[in-house]
């Protein structure tokens, strides 16, 4: 069986989340000066303060380690180079 590892901006739905196989590596809000898993939520300043940071390399390894302890081969979908830094990242 092959594993899925893909970052929180895929914007999977909740079926393709609960799919035995896949790990997704969450993306972060820094919403002042605070880190938080990305997630859909109302924030109470709207825009301001609020940044995004991509997975790391770190993130993303611990998700191949994670995921290896299940199957053999792993394929990961990432967001596009020329948008966020996850694709080096992954």
């Amino acid at each position: 069986m092959i594993g899925i590892v893909t970052e929180s901006l895929s914007c999977m739905t909740t079926e393709d989340r609960n799919f035995d196989n896949c790990v997704i590596v969450p993306a972060y809000c820094v919403w002042d000066n605070k880190i938080v898993p990305d997630s859909v939520r109302e924030y109470p300043y709207g825009s301001r303060n609020i940044t995004t940071r991509s997975p790391s390399a770190t993130d993303y390894f611990n998700a191949f380690c994670e995921l290896s302890k299940t199957t053999k081969e792993i394929v990961c979908f990432t967001s596009s180079q020329k948008i966020i830094p996850s694709y080096e990242n992954a």
